[in-house]
C-alpha cells in the first residue's frame, strides 16, 4: 500500500496485476459525464480510463479517437466568455469543448498546446450562452495518464463580435482579433439581429445590384451611394436601357446583364430610358459583306410598328469588305438592318427613321441611309449603293410604303471613334394623295409633269395601279420615265410617257430627283451602274424613295393626264418648299382615274325614240334599244315598239307586249306634254309642246293596230 504511486489506486492485498484490473471511471463515457460548477476545482486522473473512438466528435481531434478521455459537462448561467483549464496535470493533457448531444456533439473548442499552463497543462477558452449546456472531454494525445484537477472560471465578456464585411453574418469573438474579411463591432457580446448594422450601400459597376455593406469601405468593383438601405432607386444610376435581339423588349439593367441575357442586347448606357415601343439590339458580326448580308435573314432583321427603334454600335466586329460607300474602301464602323414594316390598310405612308440617340457630334462621323442596287439598261444587277443619305436635325431617312410589311436596307455608318450607341426610331404618317378629277378614256394614255413654278427641275415619276402595285417597264411601259419629252408637250415639262392603260384607279409617284423603287427606269433613259446618269433601285418591293433629303430649291408643278381624244385633266399643284426647310425626300402621289368610253343608242320612251346613253335612259315607260342603235324616222317598230307605250313583256293576249292599257298610258302622257308621246319624234313648235301634237294621237294608234 505504500509503495503505490501518487494518483494510483490500491486494490488490496492479495490482489494481481492483470489486464486493467482497476475500474474505469465513473465519467469515463459521455453519458457519465460529471457536472463542473465555476470556480470549483475537480481532482481527478486518467489511469484507468478506456480510449474514446471520437463519441461522434472528430472534428475537434484529427486523431482516430481521444486516449483515456474522461467526460464533464458544464451548463453556463450567464452569456459570457469561460475558461476550463488543467494547470499543474502530471501529464500532457488536452480540452475539447463542444455543444449539443452526445453521440452527435459539435465542436466549440479544441486545445492542441498551451503556453499558459505548460508543460502539461492545457486552457480551452470559449463563449457560452446563458442555459446552454457543453460537453468537456479531458485527455491525451498519446497514452500517458496522470492526475489533473480541472476547474471552469468566468473570465469576462467576449471581446465583441466580428461582422462579415459583405454578409453581415456575425459571430462572437472570445479574445484575440476577428479575422480577414470581417469587422470588430466591440459594442456588443451577443450576436443578434442588430448586432451587425449596415455601414454603406454599394453598387455592383456592371450589374448594378446593390449590396448592403457591413465593413470599412466598398469592395474593388462596387461604388458607394448614399443611404444605409437597398431602394429600387440605389442604383439607378448604374442601370440603363437594354434593347434586346430579335424580339425587339426594351429591360431597364446593367451593362453585364444586358450583355449575359440568352438574347443580348444593345446597352444605352447607364441613366438612359427605353425610347418606347420595341427596341432591337444589333447582332453582330453585321458589317459583312452585302450580298451576305442578304443572304443571312437572322442578320439584324427587326419589324417595325411607329415608335419602334433599332440601336446598335459602329465599331462592332466585321469589315463591309469594299462594299461602303459612306467611308473607307474598308470600313469596320459599318452595320447593316433589314428593317420591316408591320402590315396596316392598304394606304400610302410615309416612313421615317430618325435619330433619338447616339452621339450627333461632326467629331463622330455617324450617319445613316439607304441602301440599294444598280442597274444597267432596264436590267437590275447588285451592289452596295446610296439610295438615300440622313439629313437634318435630328438626322432622318425617309420612304413610303403602301402597308405590305415593306422591307428596306438601312446602313448606320461611324468612325473608330463612334462608341456611342445610336438609336433610329420609325415613325410613321399616313399620307392623302392630291386628286386629279374628272376622267379620261382607256386607251393611250400620256401623263406629264409639268412645272408652274419659277424653278424648273428634271423630274422622276413612276406610275402604280389601284392596288399600289408599280407597273414594270417594258419596251412601251406602263411604268414611268424620267426627262423625257415628245412632241405637244407644253414648256416646262419635265417627265413625259405615254402608255396603253385599262380603266381604274392609278397614283402617279413624283420626285424632282432620283425616284427608286425596285423596278428598272424605262431602257429608253440610258442608265447604266458606271454612266454618269446613275440611277439606284431597292432591293425589295412596295418602297418609294426619293433621293434628295437637302434641297433647298423651292419648285412647283402640278400632272396632266391626256388621253387618245385629247380629254385632259389636271391635278393641283404639288410643292416641295426648299426656302425654309429641306426636302426630306418628299415624294407626292396624284390620283386619276381612267374610264370607259361613252357609247350612245337608241331610249324607246313610251311610244317616241331618241339618242342618249343607257344610264340615261331609265325610268318609267323607258327601254335601251343597244349601243350604236339609231332612231328610224317615222317606224313604228324598229328599233322601238310605239304601240307598247309601257314597255310591258309580250304575253298571251298581248303580242309584243302591246294590250289596252297602252292606250290609257299613251292618253296620260299625251295630255300631261309628256315627250314619250311624242310618237313621231316631231320637233316641239307653237301649240306643240315637247313635238307633241294631234297627229301623235293617230300615229300611236297606227302602231298599236299594227301590232309592232
Amino acid at each position: 500500500m505504500s509503495g503505490c504511486p501518487g494518483g494510483s489506486i490500491y486494490s488490496g492485498n492479495g490482489t494481481t496485476c492483470t489486464s486493467n484490473p482497476c475500474p474505469a471511471p465513473a465519467n469515463d463515457s459521455c453519458a457519465g459525464a460529471i457536472t463542473l460548477s465555476v470556480g470549483v476545482p475537480v481532482m481527478a486522473n486518467n489511469n484507468s480510463a478506456t480510449d474514446d473512438p471520437g463519441a461522434g466528435a472528430t472534428p475537434c481531434n484529427t486523431l482516430s479517437g481521444f486516449n483515456r478521455g474522461v467526460w464533464y459537462t458544464f451548463t453556463a448561467p450567464t452569456s459570457n466568455r469561460y475558461a476550463a483549464s488543467t494547470c499543474g496535470a502530471t501529464f500532457d493533457s488536452r480540452i475539447y469543448v463542444y455543444s449539443g448531444d452526445c453521440g452527435s456533439l459539435v465542436c466549440v473548442w479544441a486545445n492542441t498546446t498551451d503556453l499558459v499552463c505548460a508543460p502539461n497543462g492545457a486552457t480551452a477558452n470559449f463563449c457560452t450562452t446563458e442555459g446552454v449546456t457543453y460537453t468537456i472531454i479531458v485527455a491525451s494525445d498519446t497514452t500517458a495518464t496522470g492526475d489533473f484537477a480541472l476547474v471552469m472560471n468566468e473570465v469576462g465578456p467576449p471581446a465583441g463580435v466580428c461582422c462579415n464585411n459583405n454578409t453581415g453574418i456575425c459571430t462572437t469573438l472570445c479574445f484575440g482579433s476577428c479575422p480577414a474579411g470581417t469587422t470588430l463591432n466591440a459594442s456588443t457580446t451577443t450576436c443578434g439581429p442588430t448586432a451587425c448594422p449596415t455601414t454603406r450601400v454599394c453598387c455592383n459597376n456592371t450589374s448594378a445590384a446593390c449590396q448592403p455593406n457591413f465593413g470599412p469601405s466598398c469592395p474593388s468593383g462596387t461604388t458607394e451611394v448614399s443611404g444605409l438601405t437597398c431602394e429600387p432607386s440605389s442604383c439607378s444610376q448604374f442601370f440603363g436601357a437594354c434593347c434586346q435581339q430579335q424580339t425587339g423588349a426594351c429591360v431597364f439593367m446593367g451593362s453585364a446583364d444586358c450583355a449575359a441575357l440568352t438574347q443580348p442586347g444593345t446597352f444605352l448606357g447607364v441613366s438612359t430610358v427605353c425610347p418606347g415601343g420595341l427596341c432591337y439590339g444589333e447582332r453582330e458580326p453585321n458589317s459583312t459583306t452585302f450580298a451576305a448580308f442578304l443572304n443571312d435573314p437572322l442578320t439584324n432583321p427587326a419589324t417595325l410598328s411607329h415608335g419602334d427603334s433599332i440601336t446598335g454600335i459602329t465599331t462592332g466586329g466585321g469589315l463591309d469588305a469594299g462594299n461602303n460607300g459612306n467611308g473607307t474602301a474598308s470600313n469596320s464602323a459599318v452595320d447593316f438592318w433589314l428593317v420591316s414594316t408591320s402590315a396596316q390598310p392598304l394606304g400610302i405612308y410615309r416612313r421615317e427613321l430618325t435619330q433619338i440617340g447616339g452621339s450627333t457630334s461632326a467629331s463622330f462621323g455617324f450617319g445613316f441611309g439607304l441602301r440599294g442596287r444598280a442597274q444597267t439598261l432596264g436590267v437590275p444587277s447588285g451592289g452596295n449603293n446610296p439610295l438615300q443619305g440622313s439629313n437634318g436635325s435630328p438626322k432622318r431617312v425617309a420612304w413610303y410604303g403602301f402597308g405590305k410589311q415593306e422591307k428596306v436596307i438601312v446602313e448606320p455608318f461611324g468612325t473608330s471613334s463612334t462608341s456611342t450607341p445610336y438609336v433610329l426610331q420609325l415613325n410613321d404618317t399616313p399620307v392623302t394623295p392630291t386628286i386629279a378629277t374628272g376622267t379620261v378614256v382607256e386607251g393611250a394614255v400620256t401623263i406629264r409633269v409639268v412645272s408652274t413654278g419659277a424653278t424648273t427641275i428634271d423630274s422622276d415619276a413612276w406610275l402604280y395601279d389601284g392596288n399600289f402595285n408599280a407597273l414594270t417597264n417594258g419596251a412601251g411601259g406602263p411604268g414611268g420615265a424620267e426627262g423625257q419629252l415628245a412632241a405637244g408637250d407644253p414648256a416646262g415639262t419635265t417627265s413625259s410617257f405615254t402608255r396603253t392603260l385599262a380603266p381604274g384607279t392609278y397614283y402617279l409617284a413624283v420626285c424632282p430627283s432620283n425616284l427608286a423603287n425596285d423596278q428598272p427606269n424605262d431602257p429608253i433613259e440610258g442608265i447604266t451602274s458606271t454612266g454618269p446618269d446613275t440611277r439606284f433601285i431597292t432591293y425589295f418591293p412596295d418602297v418609294v424613295i426619293c433621293d434628295r433629303m437637302n434641297q433647298t430649291a423651292d419648285y412647283t408643278a402640278h400632272v396632266e393626264v391626256v388621253d387618245g381624244s385629247s380629254n385632259t385633266i389636271t391635278s393641283p399643284d404639288i410643292s416641295w418648299t426648299g426656302s425654309t426647310a429641306a426636302w426630306h425626300g418628299l415624294v407626292h402621289f396624284v390620283q386619276f382615274t381612267v374610264g370607259t368610253p361613252v357609247v350612245n343608242g337608241a331610249c324607246c320612251c313610251g311610244s317616241s325614240c331618241s339618242i342618249t346613253t343607257a344610264a340615261a335612259c331609265s325610268g318609267l315607260n323607258q327601254t335601251f334599244a343597244g349601243a350604236g342603235t339609231a332612231c328610224t324616222p317615222f317606224s313604228f317598230t324598229a328599233p322601238c315598239c310605239r304601240g307598247n307605250f309601257n314597255k310591258s313583256v309580250a304575253g298571251p293576249g298581248a303580242p309584243g307586249g302591246i294590250s289596252v292599257q297602252d292606250i290609257f298610258d299613251f292618253l296620260t302622257g299625251y295630255f300631261s306634254n309628256d315627250a314619250c308621246a311624242n310618237t313621231n319624234d316631231s320637233a316641239a313648235g307653237p301649240g306643240a309642246p315637247n313635238g307633241v301634237s294631234v297627229q301623235d294621237i293617230f300615229d300611236f294608234l297606227a302602231a298599236y293596230f299594227g301590232g309592232c
